[in-house]
């Protein structure tokens, strides 16, 4: 089968969207399937990628409208000449703004199927493109419905972005499958000299306890919330690393500056993906007080990595942190507190959570198993 992706963003930024892309890239690949990626170039150049098979088209810097986004005017680039003589025979698109609407020319042009996986609740990021929440939720539902009436199917990671769409009145063909994970990466465990090597090169104490968080630093991941609760657990062992960068980064130095916490909370800024396991394997816990995940990846590679999780309760989260067996969901101060020192007061329970942790992240979220889903998905709307 010949399958192009598309998606605005790939190999210059790292989250959730792009490791999804990977890891699906990588696995139909290997079940023998011809891929190829469209998608934006870091600068105004077009180009092709022939090792990788990627197209990359010239695009701008929009991050004034949204963090990382970048716009193209390639509608009529010649370099998509080589897709359409090449004849895909289904597009999967994984961005909604402009890859997306090339796509569907390709598609039409060849007629073939457009199939969308709908990776980011907008809803969630009204800070960044309205000043009114209830006029962002409402520019996010007409959004969304333009998308999908312009698909044959939908795709999300969880229960609660189906809900989203359902409650957007979209009650069309929506798949529930959650991204997968390349296991084997996280079968390697750094001995324990690495680990305090790495500690000591960002200035952690030793004996401290180390709580992470990983992904984007922007005002949806709800950081500020963590460094609040941080400054009311009397709680002296313990170490907060961000790992990671964004738009919001800023705000936390303010934040963290006035509450005299520069002692318990590090920035690492960002780290290649490539490299993140030894930052895992280095913390004791791994936290977020986000609510805008669709599936959150992070977690689970905190959970591969043998890392419990806390972190704030929501609904797309019930099947990946599930309470008191790889870690802990609360809904308030007093919860984070007392599950935070539950954890770290019973070292027979922190194990058994550590051990879970693996094995639920196994079991559940690899990487083969979300591939085969999504193929059957593409032979349906191809036959």
């Amino acid at each position: 089968m010949k399958i192009l992706l598309a998606t605005d963003a790939y190999s210059a930024i790292i989250n959730g969207v792009t490791t999804s892309i990977k890891n699906l890239r990588r696995e139909l690949i290997s079940m023998g399937h011809d891929v190829k990626i469209l998608t934006l170039s870091s600068n105004h150049h077009s180009y092709i990628d022939y090792d990788d098979n990627v197209v990359y088209l010239g695009s701008y810097d929009v991050s004034r409208i949204y963090p990382d986004a970048r716009f193209s005017l390639s509608y009529t680039n010649p370099l998509l000449n080589s897709i359409l003589d090449w004849k895909p025979d289904i597009v999967h698109t994984q961005s909604e703004f402009t890859t997306f609407f090339i796509a569907r020319k390709i598609a039409n042009k060849l007629e073939i199927p457009i199939i969308h996986t709908y990776h980011t609740l907008y809803e969630e990021y009204t800070h960044y493109f309205s000043p009114s929440v209830k006029v962002g939720k409402y520019l996010a539902k007409k959004f969304t419905k333009r998308i999908y009436n312009k698909t044959a199917c939908m795709i999300v990671p969880t229960l609660k972005t189906f809900k989203v769409l359902k409650k957007y009145d979209i009650n069309g063909n929506i798949y529930i499958v959650p991204t997968g994970l390349s296991m084997d990466k996280f079968k390697i465990k750094y001995p324990k000299e690495e680990l305090e090597l790495l500690k000591k090169e960002l200035g952690l104490p030793l004996e401290a306890k180390i709580l992470i968080s990983v992904g984007r630093v922007g005002k949806e991941k709800n950081l500020e919330e963590l460094i609040n609760y941080l400054k009311k657990i009397e709680m002296e062992n313990f170490h907060l690393v961000i790992v990671g960068d964004g738009p919001n980064k800023n705000n936390l130095i303010n934040l963290i500056e006035i509450n005299n916490l520069n002692n318990k909370v590090t920035f690492t800024g960002l780290i290649p993906n490539e490299q993140l396991n030894i930052y895992y394997q280095m913390a004791d816990l791994f936290v977020s007080a986000s609510t805008s995940e669709t599936q959150g990846l992070t977690y689970i590679e905190a959970l591969a990595n043998g890392i419990p999780v806390l972190c704030r309760n929501d609904e797309c989260l019930e099947k990946t942190v599930i309470n008191n067996y790889n870690g802990f969901r609360y809904n308030s101060f007093e919860e984070f507190k007392e599950k935070l020192k539950l954890i770290f007061n019973n070292d027979e329970l922190y194990n058994n959570l550590s051990k879970n942790a693996i094995i639920s992240a196994n079991e559940n979220f690899s990487s083969r198993t979300f591939a085969n889903k999504v193929l059957e998905i593409y032979k349906k709307y191809i036959s």
